[in-house]
């Protein structure tokens, strides 16, 4: 069975161990970099973000149309029962330097990318969730409804940093579920006609991407998935890049601006780089 053939039947596409154990050590000191340069007290600056419970559209749209770095932070509280700050992701990670930057641009991913949207691939957003230990879940949803654009195929592509394993709040995905092509909110009791037990709890067809550190996978932006609490005593880190073919616009019919890594500009298209 094909690539595409398999992302067609399933909604995702898992490429297991993709990258090695350096590149994939390489790409973490590097996000370990990026969070040592902000200090105490910058959850209160324009580019963040502090979330008390899971994540909701107008949240991203602060940042993801933003043309710097930013951050998303969780409150939680710790072993002394004291609150606390701790950044949770981190967003416009392409923008942070030149290990992302090129990453975005890796040939070798960019294959597989092509191997889904065709030739013409077009670069949205990037972001790295670094899910900290007792770090909270991500409710079930479909991307879709955060980047509510057409024509599919619009994925994003997950690089997952760590081992990933129930114990650390790994993804769940319900194959087969982009078939539906639901757009909006998510409403799991009409849908499934039952309502699971919290935001996090389970739905028929359910499966667990436990993998290795450096796998890829490629996701459907109508497939429905989501994750668990970080039980581990470590960060469950995996990096997010949004990737799709030409031509993509909002439900308006406005033009989605994007950065060009394959391919050649069609007419109406809009250069991401030229906003800035």
């Amino acid at each position: 069975m094909s690539n595409l053939d398999r992302y067609n039947e399933q909604g995702f596409l898992l490429l297991e161990s993709f990258f090695s154990r350096d590149e994939v050590s390489g790409f973490r000191d590097e996000i370990d970099s990026i969070i040592n340069k902000w200090t105490a007290g910058k959850e209160q600056a324009d580019n963040a973000v502090v979330l008390n419970d899971r994540l909701e559209k107008d949240d991203y749209d602060a940042l993801d149309y933003s043309d710097e770095v930013g951050f998303h932070y969780d409150e939680v509280v710790n072993e002394d029962g004291v609150a606390e700050i701790i950044p949770r992701s981190i967003i416009n990670l392409y923008l942070s330097g030149s290990v992302f930057h090129d990453l975005t641009f890796n040939e070798r991913l960019l294959e597989a990318v092509e191997s889904i949207t065709g030739p013409e691939i077009r670069f949205f957003n990037s972001r790295c969730f670094l899910k900290p230990p007792k770090g909270l879940g991500t409710k079930w949803h479909r991307d879709i409804e955060f980047f509510d654009c057409t024509p599919n195929p619009i994925i994003n592509c997950l690089i997952f940093l760590e081992d990933q394993t129930k114990e650390n709040g790994c993804l769940k995905a319900v194959p087969g579920s982009h078939r539906k092509q639901h757009r909006g909110h998510l409403d799991i009791e009409k849908e499934f006609g039952f309502t699971p037990e919290g935001p996090f709890g389970h739905l028929p067809g359910e499966q667990y991407l436990e993998c290795p550190a450096g796998t890829v996978v490629l996701l459907d932006h109508f497939t429905l998935h989501g994750s668990e609490t970080n039980h581990s005593n470590k960060h469950r880190k995996l990096v997010s890049l949004g990737y799709a073919g030409a031509g993509v616009c909002n439900m308006q019919g406005e033009a989605q601006p994007s950065v060009m890594v394959k391919g050649s500009w069609q007419p109406g298209e809009v250069d991401k780089a030229a906003l800035v």
